[in-house]
């Protein structure tokens, strides 16, 4: 999954019981910020851990995971050390071995832990390598016991629940991890999206405090950016993903950057003209690697703006002409250059084309605006829905393909699971869980 400023100011007071609980408040927050600077290790340890990162950075492993443990050696609570030796042994050992340097670190920790049992950050990293979600969570448990405020963990904790469908205690678990760590975005960030699925409301009023609270960090930028892609009406969809563009620059944000492919495709949809004048402004702010793909976009809004005034003057075939020298660009929705493809057929006066070309796309993607392109060109020809609906079905039992064979381990209990034992079944693949 994927950080608030206190005000110091304060009046002064002349009362000695007030001077006195001054004095308290103080020292009690010169020890958070002590035991904060202290898990982000000594002097000594981060110059270990410089030392690690640039050996990283060189590709020379086994160096890096020497630093990175000295690091760990000289400061047993520096978070970020334990992070980077788990990731540079997990590299080391490779995706095959992913279990084996599992096994490795488990067998690292535990021994430190048995040396320091009041150690969180231990804790914590040895519950990252049990593949058991409970046995992980009674390490995430005894972290947040001896650290209550141990963000990380209460988000391990969270996504356990999730994954067992305690959407209730997951949030519970993000609210303690964001209340623990203030000042960090993403937990403020992921409590606000632990209700986009079940209080639509609560989420979007998160999600816009993430967005005032963090004005100027990229988790503002993908609430806005979650908020225009699931808003549930075409208006709200332009007010987010316009003020992501006004707000949160393109150079200087990648959720913005992805938001102005769904602000393109909005303005597509009602209003064309926007839609070129985006891509063009694209075309010239965006980075060199995108650069080429948005005047691919440009190329292609330019031909359908063109079009709709060729047809508009009855010039189907030019139409079709202009739309046909298109090269569909990557990673955007063509599905405005599919009608406009087939509103120039009509327009040819081959009404039958028009309509074939899109209930084939339709049969293979059944996308609501195909979909309603298609009745519309049906009701045109005195074709009734029903007789579209088999049309399409038909279409696609000529189009369907047998699921190729596999064979694979099933998780739960290591027995094989096959093709064959679905046979006639409706199978659902989910690609994320168990993680």
């Amino acid at each position: 999954m994927g950080n608030r400023r206190r005000d110091r100011g304060r009046k002064p007071a002349t009362s000695v019981l007030v001077i006195l609980a001054l004095c308290v408040a103080l020292c009690l927050a010169a020890a958070r910020v002590l035991g904060a600077q202290a898990r982000q290790g000594t002097a000594e340890a981060r110059a270990e851990y410089e030392r690690g990162t640039e050996a990283a950075k060189q590709k020379q492993t086994a160096a890096a995971i020497a630093a990175f443990r000295k690091a760990i050696d000289l400061d047993p609570q520096f978070f970020d050390a334990h992070e980077r030796f788990v990731s540079a042994t997990y590299d080391e050992a490779g995706y095959e071995k992913r279990k084996d340097a599992a096994g490795k670190l488990r067998a690292i920790y535990g021994e430190w832990v048995a040396a320091q049992p009041r150690n969180a950050v231990l804790h914590y990293f040895l519950g990252t390598f049990e593949d058991d979600p409970d046995k992980a969570d009674s390490h995430f448990t005894r972290a947040i016991e001896l650290d209550p405020r141990f963000a990380k963990a209460y988000q391990e904790l969270s996504l356990h629940a999730e994954m067992r469908g305690e959407t209730d205690l997951a949030s519970a678990f993000l609210k303690k991890a964001a209340d623990s760590a203030p000042a960090d975005p993403s937990y403020a960030f992921y409590y606000a999206f632990s209700f986009d699925d079940t209080d639509l409301a609560r989420w979007k009023k998160l999600a816009l405090e993430v967005v005032g609270r963090f004005p100027t960090h990229e988790r503002a930028a993908q609430s806005l950016y979650w908020l225009g892609v699931r808003a549930e009406t075409e208006a709200d969809r332009l007010k987010y993903l316009e003020r992501l563009k006004r707000e949160f620059p393109v150079g200087q944000f990648s959720w913005s950057a992805s938001g102005m492919d769904e602000l393109f495709q909005a303005y597509a949809r009602s209003s064309p003209d926007k839609a070129l004048a985006l891509a063009r402004e694209m075309s010239s702010s965006v980075g060199e690697g995108d650069r080429d793909r948005w005047k691919s976009i440009a190329a292609m809004q330019s031909a359908i703006v063109k079009a709709r005034d060729l047809v508009a003057h009855g010039q189907g075939r030019d139409a079709l002409a202009a739309l046909d020298a298109v090269k569909p660009p990557k990673y955007i929705s063509i599905t405005p250059l599919h009608m406009a493809k087939a509103d120039a057929q009509r327009a040819m006066g081959e009404p039958q084309k028009a309509y074939e070309r899109l209930a084939s796309l339709v049969a293979g993607e059944p996308l609501p605006a195909l979909y309603g392109a298609l009745l519309d060109h049906a009701k045109r020809m005195g074709k009734p829905a029903a007789e579209v609906q088999g049309d399409l079905q038909a279409r696609r039992e000529q189009q369907a393909k047998p699921a190729a064979e596999f064979e694979l381990e099933n998780y739960l209990d290591g027995s094989e699971a096959t093709l064959a034992q679905y046979r006639g079944k409706v199978v659902l693949l989910n690609f994320w869980y168990p993680g």
